[in-house]
């Protein structure tokens, strides 16, 4: 059994917009579940925006995600 339930999902919906200076603009979204008509978002993924690459030397681009697990939890 699921946590969100049989109807509860787990969508990734696009923003133009960087939420953190960690995040490259345009190639990231947010974590957003919907349970019972009622939709929050809990989270989000995206790539390293090029200057943290830089600072951790990376060499290839890395994908991230952050989780707010409370509401994970409660649904």
């Amino acid at each position: 059994m699921s946590l969100l339930g049989e109807s509860g999902t787990i969508s990734i919906v696009p923003v133009e917009q960087a939420p953190s200076e960690a995040l490259e603009a345009g190639a990231c979204g947010s974590i957003v579940i919907h349970v019972g008509g009622a939709s929050a978002t809990i989270g989000h993924i995206g790539l390293l925006s090029a200057s943290v690459q830089k600072t951790y030397e990376l060499e290839l681009p890395a994908a991230v995600a952050e989780l707010e697990l409370a509401p994970l939890m409660a649904a």
